[in-house]
């Protein structure tokens, strides 16, 4: 069996059809896409902004003679850093495909009113 994977627990932008593909997109799947692409967007800024604190306290405690991490908290906080970077990699493909399937797949006519 494979190890965990975040893509197993989020959206499957493959349940949508593909841009190189003559199937249209609805226009509730237009819409779902422009959340995805947002959500996916907004939530990896702040998995790098978080990476990026939790690397600064490191090093920080790590000089601090009088308070630092032992080797367990490193290997911990070594492997939350590996599961943060896979999430926001991820998150990232999730954006970049929902906007390219947004430019490219053909739309479904609306219904004349």
């Amino acid at each position: 069996m494979a190890g965990p994977n975040w893509g197993e627990l989020l959206l499957s932008i493959e349940d949508f059809p593909s841009a190189l593909g003559k199937q249209p997109l609805s226009a509730e799947q237009v819409e779902r896409l422009k959340s995805i692409a947002n959500a996916s967007s907004s939530y990896s800024g702040i998995l790098n902004s978080g990476i990026s604190a939790i690397g600064w306290s490191i090093a920080a405690s790590a000089d601090n003679e009088d308070f630092g991490i032992d080797a367990n908290e490193v290997r911990n906080l070594g492997w939350l850093m590996q599961a943060l970077g896979k999430l926001s990699q991820h998150l990232s493909d999730l954006h970049g495909e929902a906007e390219y399937r947004l430019q490219h797949c053909p739309r479904a006519e609306s219904p004349a009113e």
